[in-house]
Parts: C-alpha cells; sequence; structure tokens
C-alpha cells in the first residue's frame, strides 16, 4: 500500500476539555447526496472510541506545509492538549475542534462503523466544510511527504 499515494488527515475530538486526535490516511468519500466520508481506525483507538462516545469531531486534510502534525498525531502521546496549551487547535463555530490552517476541515457526526479482525471502518456524516483552499494538501506516498505542486512537477 505504499505505492498508493494517499491524503492525509487529522481526526480531532473533544474529550472532556481534552482534544483527542490521530493522523489517517484513508479518507474517501462515499455519498454526494447525503455526504458521507469514510476512514479507518485501529479497533482499539481511544480516538475511535471517543468519536463514537462524542458523536461530532473534525476530519482535517493537512496542508504540505504540516508534516509535524501528521507525525505528531501518529504516536500515542502522553500530554493533554488543550485549547489553552496547543498552537495547532482552534474551534469551530459549532464547537468542534479544528487545525487551524488545514488544507481542508470537515465538521462530521458519526454515522456508523464497521468492524474487521484489527481495524474500523467508520462512516460520517459531513455537515460542514471549511477550505482554505491552500492548493497544496500533504499527500503520503512510498513512506514519505509530499505536496501536490512537488508530485505534479515531475511530469513524463
Amino acid at each position: 500500500m505504499s505505492q498508493v499515494p494517499t491524503n492525509v488527515a487529522v481526526v480531532g475530538s473533544w474529550e472532556m476539555k481534552r482534544i483527542r486526535a490521530c493522523t489517517i490516511s484513508s479518507l474517501v468519500s462515499v455519498d454526494i447526496i447525503e455526504p458521507t466520508i469514510m476512514f479507518v481506525l485501529k479497533s482499539g483507538s481511544a480516538t475511535l472510541a471517543n468519536i463514537k462516545n462524542c458523536l461530532d469531531f473534525s476530519v482535517n486534510v493537512l496542508s504540505s506545509q504540516q508534516t509535524n502534525l501528521s507525525q505528531i498525531y501518529s504516536n500515542s502521546r502522553s500530554e493533554d492538549e488543550t485549547l489553552e496549551n496547543t498552537h495547532y487547535w482552534d474551534i469551530n463555530k459549532t464547537g468542534v475542534p479544528m487545525i487551524k490552517d488545514a488544507h481542508l476541515n470537515f465538521f462530521c457526526v458519526f454515522k456508523s462503523s464497521q468492524e474487521l479482525k484489527n481495524s474500523t471502518i467508520v462512516f460520517a456524516r459531513v455537515i460542514e466544510t471549511f477550505n482554505l483552499g491552500s492548493g497544496n494538501p500533504l499527500l503520503y506516498f512510498e513512506r514519505k511527504y509530499f505536496g501536490v505542486t512537488e508530485i505534479s512537477s515531475e511530469s513524463h
């Protein structure tokens, strides 16, 4: 699968006053009439348990300048992250945490999930989007990060 270029996003939700978040690289649109997206999380993920509990969350497609956020949220963190002590998050008018300066923010409501052996497919209805329009989303390919302009500049 490392040969398939994919988008990079961070899912974020509230866990009390703490921001619970993790990186995903499996974001797919599944319905445009009733805007629905899906992505995959590890079945034991604390983020998965939290979005099933709180229902409202954001999916933040990172810009090419946010590689560090992909790495930060792909690892387990022990520190509590709140709006008071973060440089990366803000709050949407709906009250959902969102990554600042992301290429695209989806504000979602948990719809359902499908359990697999070690992972869970999450289906979410998109309530609202915010498009910064960076023009350069972050991509992951061959275990490296790229921006769209870097990939498209290598035309044959």
